[in-house]
This record gives C-alpha cells, sequence and structure tokens, in this order.
C-alpha cells in the first residue's frame, strides 16, 4: 500500500532531518518491490520556506496522509527551543494538532518532539528526544513519560527519535512499517548504517553539573569527583562535608533528584568512557581507576547507563590506530 508521508518544513528548520527523511523514502521506493512512497515538503499555508538562506518551495499539507513529519528546529538551550515552540511557529502548532485530530501520525524528529509536544501531540505519550535534552522536556511537559534510550519510539499515533541522524532511522520504521523488515534491512545496508542503533544512551554525557545553590550539595559533589579512586562512603563524605548522613542524603537528592551514589555512577561512566575512548589500557585495570574493586559490579553499572560492555564501547568508539600506506 502507498504510504502518503508529508514533512513539514518552516523557516530556519533542520533541513539535513526534513531532508534524510525525504531521501531515504525516495530511495526506498526505487527498490524492486516496494510499493513506492508518495513523499511531500509541505508547509502551513503552502507556499516557499527560508531554510539556511535558500528558498525552498512546500505544497499544502494533507489532511490524508498516514503521517506527518516534524523536524527539529536549532537552538542554543532547551530554553531558546522552548520559547520558540511556544512563542512563535503557531501556524505549524495548528496543523500539527488539526492532524492528529485527523487521524494522521505525528513523528517528530529529535528536538522536533518540542514543537510536537507544544501542539499537544504528545500528551500522555512516551516520548524521546536528542539525550542531552531528555530531561529538559520532562521538566517542561510533566504529562509526558520522556525515555532517554530510545533510538525511535513509538507510542500509539506518535512517533519521536533521538538526535539528528535519527532521521535516517525513522524513515527505516517507516519502509519496515510498509514494506516490512527485510527491505528495511536491505536499505539500512544501502545506506550504511548499523543494525543496532536502537539506543542513543551509548552517545550520550552527564552534563557538566553547575551551581546548586546549596553550598554543601556543591561541597560533596566537588568531593565525590575528586575521590572518585577511593569509593564512596556516606558517613565519611558526610563527616568531610561538616554534616550527617541523612542530612547530606536529604539534601542531596532535594537539590539534584539522585543520591550521592547515583551521582558518583554517573561520573564513574563518565571516566570509564573517556578511558575507554583514548587509552589502550586493559579493560582489567580500569575497575581500580574508578574505585571500583569488583569487576562485575563495574561492568553492571556501565551497561546500565550505555547499553553496552566496556569491550563493546571500545571497539565502537575507542581511538583507531593510525593507518598508513607504504613504509614509514
Amino acid at each position: 500500500m502507498l504510504m502518503k508521508a508529508d514533512i513539514l518544513l518552516f523557516d530556519d528548520c533542520l533541513a539535513s532531518e526534513a531532508f534524510a527523511v525525504r531521501d531515504t523514502l525516495t530511495l526506498a521506493a526505487q527498490m524492486p518491490g516496494s510499493p513506492g512512497y508518495d513523499v511531500r515538503l509541505v508547509a502551513a499555508g503552502g507556499g516557499p520556506v527560508a531554510i539556511a538562506g535558500l528558498e525552498v518551495a512546500a505544497a499544502a499539507p494533507r489532511r490524508w496522509a498516514d503521517v506527518l513529519v516534524v523536524p527539529g528546529l536549532p537552538g542554543r538551550s532547551a530554553a531558546g527551543i522552548i520559547a520558540r515552540c511556544t512563542a512563535g511557529l503557531a501556524a505549524e502548532r495548528r496543523l500539527i494538532a488539526e492532524a492528529q485530530a485527523a487521524g494522521v501520525r505525528i513523528a517528530a524528529v529529535c528536538v522536533g518532539a518540542f514543537l510536537a509536544a507544544a501542539a499537544g501531540a504528545l500528551d500522555g505519550r512516551r516520548a524521546t528526544t536528542a539525550w542531552a535534552l531528555t530531561a529538559a522536556l520532562q521538566r517542561w511537559r510533566p504529562q509526558l513519560w520522556v525515555e532517554e534510550g530510545p533510538m525511535v519510539l513509538t507510542d500509539g499515533p506518535v512517533t519521536t527519535t533521538g538526535a539528528m541522524s535519527a532521521a535516517y532511522d525513522l524513515a527505516l520504521a517507516l519502509v519496515s512499517e510498509a514494506e516490512g523488515g527485510e527491505a528495511a534491512q536491505r536499505l539500512r545496508k544501502l545506506l550504511a548504517l548499523d543494525g543496532d542503533r536502537d539506543d542513543q544512551r551509548r552517545y550520550g554525557r552527564s552534563l557538566p553539573v553547575g551551581p546548586r545553590g546549596d553550598a554543601l550539595v556543591e561541597r560533596a559533589q566537588r568531593m565525590i569527583a575528586e575521590t572518585l579512586a577511593e569509593g564512596l562512603d556516606l558517613p565519611v563524605l558526610a563527616q568531610r562535608c561538616g554534616a550527617s548522613p541523612r542530612t547530606l542524603l536529604r539534601r542531596f537528592r532535594a537539590v539534584t533528584g539522585e543520591t550521592p551514589l547515583m551521582f558518583r555512577q554517573r561520573l564513574v561512566v563518565e571516566a570509564v568512557r573517556g578511558l575507554l575512548e583514548t587509552t589502550t589500557l586493559p579493560l582489567a585495570e580500569i575497575p581500580p581507576r574508578v574505585g571500583y574493586a569488583d569487576d562485575v559490579s563495574l561492568r553492571r553499572v556501565f551497561r546500565a547507563r550505555t547499553g553496552l560492555t566496556l569491550a563493546a564501547y571500545r571497539r565502537r568508539f575507542g581511538a583507531l590506530p593510525t593507518h598508513r600506506s607504504g613504509p614509514g
């Protein structure tokens, strides 16, 4: 059955996401046995759209499309993205809401999830977005269940994706739905995309911890970071900070939303990532460097937060030896 996909364009949207979906579906339509795809670039109200200094032609959206793809928009911060999605793009928000009411699936790429959320299209649904912004989306829209891990997440009539390159994963998901997994796999190989791109946590980083406005918590965070190789002893940490263990635990959780142990585990995973990416240190020598005498425990923490084993992470992200041609 021919899939009808409208790809929403608006001024200064992330064209790479929009065109990645368009080009992938166009390529899929050219493969033997494909039923084809009716893909259109659309804009709220129709007419040309200004993207990266270029004028791009766009048609009026179709109320009978199968899916409306919503690309993201540039922004230096979550606050800036939220401001534009709420103070501007009113026509786009209306279009998304009306399309969903008409039974059109909404598929938001990367931070397009913020625009879809501003239109109310994600309310009460599980959703994802670029890993660095999942917490911000959850704080802004507490009526959603935002998940950091999935590269592509479908919940009923809405689909959301991880970071920018997940536009390809979205297109492959649409092909899999229309033609089956075998067709999507053939296309994946043609695009030279890995088949295990289902978890974006492996690409994530714990963002730097800024001032919290609580001297006790800031002191505890600093001490945990400075004594990472020593492990964590809460009573000792509390004593060094001049507080009781109960007070420290209560204040830490109230300010950060996590326990000192959870905070330390995040730092440990970041330290291990760095060792795996930039050194050839034997895996057996890594646990003591981050305060783990138990190799099994470190592997369990690392896999829970990245979705990969230590060895698999190094194979994927470790520094490659320099390739030389000829002698010398």
